[in-house]
């Protein structure tokens, strides 16, 4: 698949449009057969490993042979767009939460898309670096934090 937008960012968008749409009605139908209390750990686990497999290593091609450091963000990037999602669809989650995990998630996609946009390796490399060591640990805080919610409600 990822020769498909190669060079061309119209089909990219397109082809992100498609594999996001169709990732993330995966992960809200999975959410019937979760039990509620563990529901964005089971996401979050089950997404990262179906976005790090089915979507990198096989559609994109980032296999952990060509970029095996990558591997732990690709799966956290995968199985937090899931458990994203279900946090902004979530009535009951706290509202300091979600508008943190907004600005925690916007940030590094908009990292993501500049390090797309760049014209040379160096560059895309510097920027993802970046993304990763400083903005990851937030989302992935984030992710843990709203896990604790759903299993420890307040009353």
């Amino acid at each position: 698949m990822s020769y498909i937008w190669r060079g061309d960012f119209r089909s990219f968008v397109l082809a992100v449009a498609i594999t996001e749409g169709l990732f993330l009605s995966i992960a809200f139908a999975l959410r019937r057969w979760l039990p509620p209390r563990y529901e964005a750990l089971g996401l979050f686990i089950i997404m990262g490993l179906l976005g790090l497999v089915g979507i990198e290593w096989v559609l994109v091609g980032n296999t952990p042979s060509q970029s095996e450091a990558s591997q732990i963000v690709m799966f956290a990037t995968w199985g937090g767009a899931a458990v994203f999602a279900l946090l902004l669809t979530d009535t009951a989650a706290p509202k300091r939460l979600k508008r943190f995990a907004f600005w925690a998630f916007l940030i590094p996609a908009l990292s993501a898309t500049l390090a797309a946009l760049a014209t040379d390796t160096e560059t895309a490399f510097a920027i993802t670096y970046l993304m990763a060591i400083t903005l990851y640990p937030l989302m992935v805080g984030v992710w843990v934090a709203y896990a604790f919610h759903q299993a420890n409600p307040l009353k």
